[in-house]
């Protein structure tokens, strides 16, 4: 089992009139539908985050209705994005079909993607994409080195719960995995500071565009 340092969910209850969304980038400008369909080398490649490609534009015309329902629910004043470009071009897009004007965002290290090396977890150099996740997964709990370690992970989350307002809407773009850990440290977990693989596997994948709220008094709600 893994410790963690940080509740982020706890932190972001504490404070009245915030709601914090976070929402997982769109689909990647590569030939593949998803994660699921993309060969060992390109998963490698973004794991350990020498590939960079942006959100697919097509993608994000065709969720339109979706972006536009979101931007019309919630009153954004503050916009915090991973450095990657797959978030940036969200945000870029985000801005073009907003119903209000919204600040541009604030790009936060904190918010990459967790790192993991697929030739670390797997020195054979090839796995199926069923097995990955498992993987990866495990290799989190035990503190592997061919993953970004607990604590390393809650720390920058630390200096993201730093920058947040103390009211108004706050959008968070950002990734599955990451959001993953958010949700499972806490929401899950048989204890406060415990990291378990029930809390993983009792929450789902987030698809492109998913996400969830937090807001105080409130269940966390998925989006």
């Amino acid at each position: 089992m893994a410790i963690y340092e940080i509740g982020l969910l706890s932190s972001i209850m504490e404070s009245m009139g915030r709601r914090i969304i976070f929402l997982r980038h769109g689909k990647l400008e590569l030939p593949y539908e998803s994660h699921d369909d993309m060969p060992f080398e390109v998963l490698r490649s973004l794991g350990t985050q020498t590939m960079d490609p942006p959100s697919d534009i097509a993608y994000l015309d065709s969720s339109t209705n979706h972006l536009r329902t979101l931007l019309n629910e919630f009153r954004f004043s503050t916009i915090f994005r991973s450095p990657s470009l797959r978030c940036s071009t969200l945000e870029q897009y985000i801005h073009s079909i907003t119903p209000q004007p919204i600040p541009p965002a604030e790009e936060l290290e904190g918010l990459r993607e967790i790192w993991f090396d697929l030739n670390k977890l797997f020195p054979s150099q090839n796995a199926s994409v069923k097995d990955i996740a498992p993987k990866l997964i495990a290799g989190l709990l035990a503190g592997d080195p061919g993953i970004e370690s607990v604590e390393n992970i809650s720390r920058r989350l630390k200096d993201v719960t730093d920058h947040f307002p103390q009211s108004g809407d706050v959008l968070i773009l950002t990734h599955g995995f990451l959001m993953r850990f958010i949700i499972s440290t806490e929401k899950y977990s048989d204890s406060p500071k415990e990291l378990t693989r029930a809390g993983w596997e009792a929450i789902p994948k987030f698809g492109y565009l998913e996400g969830f709220n937090v807001e105080e008094g409130k269940p966390l709600r998925y989006i």
